[in-house]
């Protein structure tokens, strides 16, 4: 397992490795583990995509975090970003729009000295974006709608990773994913040098492990597995709330006024 975790990446340059070395992004025997920064531009593209989806009142079904809507768990999961975005609704409004984001997006909406922004996703870009607090909890509930149905096949389709090259997958896998999610949540920020926003909640989800599991397995013993799956998890959440590599207090400003429409 790979789940005791508590290094900042001053002690562990590539912590990115570690996670990510156990995807690939085909099938293909030649295939190449996910690059971080590919990762990053994925996620903070779905998320800004999301915010813009929350601003026009759309259930998002073809995306990076398409949830069915009778999974009450991803309506509760999204009415808490709308919160999080509503009591913050200018600033969301504005870090939403493609052409806030590096040289690469938004080029036809783009106003101004191209050379003003970043030309990629890069180290400053992902720590400016994720730099008050509301964005990296609305981040963090994001990513938890992507894991909203932990469902290995569903993760594959949306992140297109691959966890193995076989047909059936084994309890491996599901480890692979939650360490995939943990990094997500906690590690990508530690490398940003930021505190995570952790939140214990009923709202993060977990895989059927009885699919994984033979069927003579004694029932205590999959519960023992998930127990102590979820015992590391909230130890890390713990701290990861007590460790953060920079200490970060900044908020978002919230802005005075009508509310957009």
């Amino acid at each position: 397992m790979f789940f005791k975790f508590d290094f900042c990446p001053e002690t562990q340059p590539r912590l990115d490795l570690l996670f990510l070395k156990h995807f690939t992004t085909s099938k293909a025997k030649n295939s190449k583990p996910p690059k971080k920064e590919y990762l990053r531009c994925k996620l903070i593209r779905g998320h800004k995509r999301a915010i813009r989806q929350l601003t026009k009142g759309v259930i998002p079904l073809a995306t990076l975090h398409k949830f069915d809507i009778n999974n009450t768990r991803a309506l509760r999961i999204w009415e808490r970003m709308r919160k999080i975005y509503d009591d913050n609704r200018c600033f969301f409004t504005e870090i939403s729009k493609t052409e806030a984001g590096p040289n690469t997006d938004g080029k036809s909406k783009r106003q101004g000295d191209p050379d003003d922004n970043q030309k990629s996703f890069n180290l400053k870009f992902c720590q400016d974006y994720f730099l008050q607090e509301c964005v990296r909890e609305s981040f963090y509930f994001y990513a938890l709608l992507i894991y909203s149905d932990f469902d290995i096949n569903i993760l594959i389709e949306k992140l297109q990773y691959f966890c193995c090259k076989e047909n059936e997958h084994t309890i491996k896998c599901i480890e692979k994913w939650i360490m995939l999610r943990e990094y997500i949540t906690i590690y990508m920020f530690q490398e940003l040098q930021l505190r995570p926003y952790r939140e214990y909640t009923e709202l993060i989800s977990f895989p059927d492990y009885r699919k994984f599991i033979k069927i003579e397995d004694n029932i205590n013993d999959i519960q023992v597995k998930r127990g102590y799956i979820e015992e590391i998890m909230f130890s890390n959440i713990l701290n990861a709330s007590k460790n953060g590599c920079k200490e970060d207090n900044t908020r978002c400003t919230k802005f005075k006024g009508k509310k957009g429409k």
